[in-house]
C-alpha cells in the first residue's frame, strides 16, 4: 500500500509542492498502448504529445491551486499521474460558493488553452500553406500535429471534467451548486442519483470501444460518488483497507486486539516502523492501555522528535491524566508544526470544555470543523455541549442534527477513551438523548449513550435502567452487557454484574471485548466467593 503512495517532488509553484506519482514509471508502455510507434521519429512525436499534456494537466491543477489560495484554502500538493492530477487542499471549503469557484478554475484553464492552442495551431497552419516553401522548416510539422491535437485534447477535458459525475470538477461544481440551494445531505444525495447515469454511460462507452484505461476511471469514479454517503463510503474504506492494509481494517472495525497483533507482526520485520508503531499506540489509547500507548510513542519521538500524530497522542494522554498544561503545550506544538491540521484545535477544545471556559472550547471547536476535511460526528456532537454551556441551543441542536445525520452510531455512542467527555454534562445527555427518543423511541443507540452518560456521572442505578432498554431492542450486543455489568458493579450488585459479563463473554466476536470480559469476571469473583467461569 505504500509503494502506491509513492511520489517524487520535482518543483514548488507559490509554496506548493509539485509530484509525481510512482505510477509515472509506466509512463514508457503508456505511450506504447496509446500511440503504437514504429520508430524513433514516432516516438518523438508520442513523447512531445504525452509530456505536453502532462504540463497542460499541471496548468489545469495550478488553476485549482490559485483559485484555492485566494480564497484563503491552503493547498498542500499538486500530484501529476498518467491519467490527470489531482490537487490536494489543507481542508475542505466551508462555504459552497468557494467549492464552486475553486472546482471551476481548472476547466477554465483548460478552456483557455483549447483556444490559444487552437490558435497558435491555426497560425503555424498558416505559415506552413503559405508562408513556407516546401520543405518545411526541421519540426514544423511535428509542432503542428502537436498544437493541433493538444488543443482538441483540451477541449475534450473540459467537456469530461464538466460532467456532473463526483469527484470530477463539474460533479464538485454541480454538489456546490445543490449545497447551495437544497443544503449540504439533499445536495449529495442529488448528486449521487444524477451521477450515476452518467457513470454508467461512461462505462458503456467503454466496453463498447474495448477501452480498458476508460473503464478503470470508471471504476475510480464509482469510489468517488460512493464517498458522498456515508455508509457507502466506510463499506469503500473497509474494502481497501481489507486488501491493502488489514491494520487498517482492524482499526475501522474497532477490532484493537487485532490491529495491535497486525502491527506487532509488522514491527518484528521492521521495529524502526513509525507508521506501525503509531498504529499501534492509536489501538492502545483506543483500549485505554495508557502506559503501553507511551512506550511506543516514546519510541517514535525518539525516531521523529517532530511526529505530529505522536505529539498529539502525548497531549491526549497528558489530557486524560488531567494533566493539562503538559497538553496544552503538546497541542500548541503541533499546530505551530501543522497549523492546517484538525485535531490539536478539537482536543484543545474538549480540554477548556473541561475546564468549563466555554468560549474558549467553542473557539477552538469551530476552527477545529472548519479545517476537517472528512466530516466527523462526534466534533459536531462535542461542539453542541459548549454550546449547550452558552445556551445557544438552536446552534446545539443544528450540530446535533448534523451529527446524526453523518452518522447515528457514532453521534450517539462514544467510544471508551471518549466516555469521561460527558462527565457533568448530564443536563445536556439528558436534553440530547430524549430529543433523539422523541423522534426514534426504538433507536437503542440512544438508550445506550444516555446509560453511557448516567454511568460516567455517578448514577449507575439510572444507567443500568437505560441499559435494560437497550438490551430489550438489541439483546445480542456484548457491550451492553459489559457496560451494564460495570454500572451493576458499582450499584452494589456483583451477581447480576457477573451474569453479564458473562453474556458479554458468549457474545462478543472481538477480542479485546472477550478479554475485557474475562477481566471483570475474574475481579468479581471475590465479592461472589466462587471461581471466576
Amino acid at each position: 500500500m505504500a509503494l502506491f503512495n509513492k511520489t517524487w517532488q520535482i518543483g514548488r509553484f507559490n509554496g506548493v509542492e509539485i509530484r509525481l506519482h510512482i505510477s509515472m514509471l509506466l509512463i514508457a508502455p503508456f505511450i506504447f498502448y496509446l500511440f503504437h510507434p514504429k520508430d524513433l521519429w514516432g516516438w518523438l512525436s508520442a513523447s512531445s504529445v504525452m509530456i505536453g499534456l502532462l504540463v497542460c494537466v499541471l496548468l489545469h491543477e495550478i488553476g485549482h491551486t490559485l483559485a484555492a489560495q485566494f480564497l484563503g484554502v491552503a493547498v498542500t500538493k499538486i500530484v501529476i499521474w498518467p491519467l490527470g492530477g489531482f490537487t490536494s487542499l489543507g481542508r475542505v471549503p466551508e462555504k459552497p460558493a468557494h467549492k464552486l469557484a475553486i472546482n471551476a478554475a481548472g476547466p477554465l484553464v483548460s478552456f483557455l488553452l483549447a483556444l490559444i492552442l487552437g490558435v497558435l495551431w491555426l497560425l503555424t497552419w498558416l505559415a506552413l500553406t503559405f508562408l513556407w516553401e516546401y520543405p518545411a522548416p526541421f519540426g514544423a510539422d511535428l509542432i503542428a500535429s502537436t498544437l493541433l491535437f493538444l488543443a482538441i485534447l483540451n477541449g475534450v477535458l473540459v467537456i469530461f471534467n464538466l460532467l456532473p459525475i463526483y469527484p470530477l470538477d463539474g460533479g464538485n461544481m454541480f454538489n456546490a451548486l445543490l449545497e447551495m440551494l437544497f443544503g449540504k445531505a439533499l445536495a449529495n444525495t442529488i448528486s449521487i442519483v444524477v451521477g450515476i447515469p452518467f457513470l454508467l454511460g461512461l462505462v458503456l462507452l467503454g466496453i463498447f470501444t474495448g477501452d480498458p484505461i476508460l473503464l478503470v476511471f470508471c471504476v475510480m469514479l464509482a469510489l468517488g460518488i460512493g464517498s458522498l454517503n456515508p455508509q457507502s463510503s466506510r463499506w469503500i474504506a473497509l474494502g481497501i483497507n481489507y486488501v491493502f492494509k488489514r491494520s487498517g481494517y482492524y482499526h475501522l472495525t474497532e477490532d484493537y486486539d487485532e490491529a495491535i497483533r497486525a502491527h506487532t507482526r509488522a514491527l518484528e520485520k521492521n521495529p524502526t516502523d513509525i507508521s506501525h508503531l503509531l498504529g499501534r499506540a492509536v489501538a492502545h489509547v483506543n483500549l485505554v492501555e495508557n502506559d503501553l500507548a507511551s512506550k511506543d510513542l516514546e519510541t517514535i519521538l525518539q525516531l521523529a522528535p517532530n511526529q505530529v500524530v505522536a505529539l498529539e497522542l502525548c497531549g491526549e494522554l497528558c489530557s486524560l491524566k488531567k494533566e493539562y498544561d503538559p497538553a496544552l503545550a503538546y497541542f500548541a506544538r503541533v499546530k505551530a508544526l501543522k497549523p492546517d491540521w484538525t485535531f490539536p484545535y478539537f482536543d484543545c477544545g474538549g480540554l477548556y470544555l473541561e475546564q468549563k471556559q466555554y468560549q474558549q472550547a467553542l473557539d477552538e471547536f469551530n476552527q477545529a470543523i472548519k479545517l476537517q476535511t472528512q466530516s466527523s460526528p462526534l466534533f459536531f456532537v462535542v461542539r453542541s455541549m459548549a454550546y449547550y454551556r452558552l445556551q445557544d441551543l438552536k446552534a446545539a441542536r443544528r450540530d446535533q442534527e448534523e451529527a446524526m445525520r453523518l452518522s447515528p452510531q457514532y453521534a450517539l455512542v462514544m467510544s471508551d477513551v471518549n466516555l469521561s467527555l460527558s462527565e457533568g454534562y448530564l443536563d445536556w445527555a439528558q436534553d440530547y438523548y430524549g430529543w433523539v427518543l422523541a423522534k426514534d423511541p426504538r433507536q437503542w443507540l440512544a438508550y445506550q449513550g444516555r446509560a453511557d452518560a448516567y454511568a460516567a456521572n455517578h448514577q449507575p442505578d439510572a444507567a443500568i435502567a437505560d441499559y435494560d432498554r437497550a438490551l430489550e431492542l438489541a439483546p445480542k450486543e456484548a457491550l451492553l452487557y459489559l457496560r451494564r455489568g460495570l454500572a451493576r458493579q458499582k450499584a452494589g450488585h456483583p451477581e447480576q454484574a457477573a451474569d453479564d459479563f458473562r453474556q458479554a463473554l458468549a457474545l462478543a466476536r472481538k477480542s479485546h471485548l472477550r478479554r475485557r470480559a474475562q477481566q471483570l469476571l475474574a475481579e468479581t469473583a471475590p465479592a461472589l466467593q466462587v471461581p471466576p467461569a
